[in-house]
């Protein structure tokens, strides 16, 4: 995967999945959020692999939303190409919309399915020590 200066945790939920993100910047928050995600599901090989990149365009009203959709995005991209997206290329276009570049490989499946980002209890903002934190809850 793409290092990145963040590191994220999975934390405790009574039925989804939670991880609380840190990095240095927002971009590499967004990064780490896509890389713990893709690592929570868990994935097994299951053919040969071809390689697959992807681009896209994001807005959104806020930075809690453009997480979402950002994540969401990941999802079903790798849903389409039958996928697990391993590298992530992020700049912000502007305060609330970002462009992306996504590598990754075919031929693998995920051990644990998530459903959806979801809202709940969603929170990102900007630390006392200058780091960007979010908690985020998948639905699995």
């Amino acid at each position: 995967m793409t290092p990145s200066p963040g590191y994220y945790e999975e934390i405790a939920h009574t039925a989804d999945v939670c991880l609380r993100v840190r990095a240095e910047t927002l971009e590499a928050l967004y990064v780490t959020a896509a890389q713990g995600m893709f690592d929570l599901m868990r994935w097994r090989p299951a053919g040969p692999e071809r390689p697959v990149r992807e681009s896209l365009s994001l807005e959104a009203a806020d930075l809690e939303t453009l997480l979402v959709d950002w994540l969401s995005e990941l999802l079903y991209l790798a849903e389409r190409h039958g996928a697990r997206w391993a590298t992530f290329g992020l700049a912000f276009t502007a305060p609330t919309a970002l462009a992306a570049q996504v590598e990754g490989t075919t031929g693998w499946v995920p051990e644990r399915i998530v459903k959806a980002v979801t809202y709940h209890g969603l929170r990102l903002a900007r630390a006392d020590d200058g780091f960007w934190e979010t908690v985020i809850t998948f639905d699995v």
